[in-house]
């Protein structure tokens, strides 16, 4: 017998078993007070998480295209679904520098660059189980106070998602299972970013065009 289909309701019901509600959504559209919660938090947490890591399903190529040439370098615009630019790794034939700043990729290079990126995926039929999963668990944190108003559940719903220690709840788990549906466990060009080096590597977009590009 074949699986039910994925869909964000299902989701939805996922994340309010996990606080421990009996109530459940019918759909997006139902007007139930805690289907409306949910949907008021669906959009950053679908965003946020796809942004989290580089998902297999959410993987895209694009060949930019040149907006502007400036004394600070060449400006490419970024595809209107990238969520974050995945630099090619330094000892790759395809590596450039390159700045994410805003919608913009700012290089040194003249040639269009052909680059790697995490594409927002809002069709959930589309969605890995384990990705469903970690967001059944997103959610579940984002909506906990509203929807139990427990200090101790929006507390235990954190771990869950994140891991006493911040590597070992829900995220972390879908994480290594999409590594398992790779080959390249390097992912290729990419250079992936972990939460403690994101931040380091984030804040070269207020470094001056000469600490950029040496």
């Amino acid at each position: 017998m074949a699986l039910p289909a994925q869909t964000q309701t299902r989701i939805y019901n996922r994340a309010l078993a996990l606080l421990g509600s009996t109530n459940r959504s019918v759909s997006a559209d139902d007007k139930k007070p805690w289907t409306e919660q949910l949907n008021e938090l669906w959009p950053d947490a679908v965003r946020d998480l796809h942004a989290e890591h580089p998902w297999n399903h959410a993987i895209k190529r694009a060949t930019l295209n040149l907006k502007e040439q400036s004394p600070d370098g060449y400006l490419y615009s970024l595809p209107v679904d990238c969520l974050r630019w995945l630099p090619p790794a330094r000892d790759s034939g395809l590596y450039f520098r390159g700045v994410q700043e805003g919608p913009y990729l700012l290089t040194d290079s003249d040639t269009p660059p052909r680059i790697r990126y995490i594409a927002l995926v809002e069709n959930v039929a589309l969605w890995p189980p384990h990705f469903v999963s970690a967001m059944g668990y997103r959610l579940a944190m984002d909506a906990a106070e509203a929807i139990t108003q427990s200090s101790g559940i929006v507390k235990a719903m954190r771990v869950k998602y994140e891991g006493p220690d911040g590597e070992s709840g829900a995220l972390a788990k879908a994480k290594s299972a999409d590594g398992r549906a790779t080959g390249d466990r390097d992912r290729g060009d990419v250079s992936v970013f972990s939460r403690t080096l994101s931040a380091a590597a984030m804040s070269t977009v207020g470094m001056a065009p000469s600490d950029r590009w040496g």
